[in-house]
């Protein structure tokens, strides 16, 4: 079995959304908690890398994990055991540069991240992604290649997954670089998985990008 860890990256100003977007609702789940949620059927542990509101997200979601809606236990069909350890598996990271941009919180998360042989990199912004497509991701972790990720028409998308001996270039990485930079370089061994999720594609960046009633259920 892989040590895989969830990393979430968390930490921008919503600038776009109007609202602060992790904890926004989307078929009546915050964007956030829906992830976390996924995330803990095939992670074992789960990292938040936090910015812009650190203390208004960790309490409203210690709050929700310890005194659940019973809806959000109907959605995901969580076991008791599970939902009473989740707090346990969250680990809150404050990124205080998370105003130089998403790569620095990613540089963070995976510096705290020397035990995990895989890291499932996600973004915030994708909360409508099924259950169902984390569960087949994970099944197509190989130890032959570093760096795994869906695609969707012939289109790369997020989240991706990252083996933990690239970790070490990704920190080191010069500050004015990214991970698109760091993707085309040679060393990396890359799959790309052609999935059945179109919903990869879409991040919710704005109040606009939301298509209420237009994915499929979330599990």
């Amino acid at each position: 079995m892989n040590k895989v860890d969830g990393l979430i990256i968390s930490a921008g100003y919503s600038s776009r959304m109007r609202e602060f977007k992790p904890l926004k609702s989307f078929q009546g789940v915050p964007f956030i908690l829906s992830i976390i949620l996924k995330l803990s059927t095939v992670c074992q542990d789960i990292k938040i890398i936090t910015g812009h509101k650190v203390e208004e997200l960790k309490d409203s979601l210690l709050l929700w994990i310890k005194h659940p809606d019973a809806e959000w236990h109907q959605k995901f069909n969580l076991p008791e055991t599970g939902r009473n350890s989740l707090s346990e598996r969250l680990t809150f990271i404050h990124n205080v540069n998370f105003n130089e941009g998403m790569f620095t919180s990613l540089q963070l998360g995976l510096a705290h991240s020397a035990l995990s042989e895989w890291i499932l990199y996600h973004f915030v912004d994708q909360p409508h992604i099924p259950l169902s497509f984390y569960r087949e991701f994970i099944n197509e972790i190989n130890p032959l290649y570093q760096w795994i990720q869906p695609a969707y028409g012939r289109k790369n998308a997020h989240p991706i997954l990252l083996k933990n001996d690239i970790f070490t270039s990704i920190i080191n990485a010069p500050e004015n670089s990214n991970l698109k930079l760091i993707s085309q370089q040679n060393y990396i061994r890359k799959k790309f998985w052609n999935c059945p999720y179109p919903e990869i594609l879409q991040d919710f960046d704005s109040e606009k990008d939301i298509p209420e009633g237009e994915y499929r259920d979330t599990s």
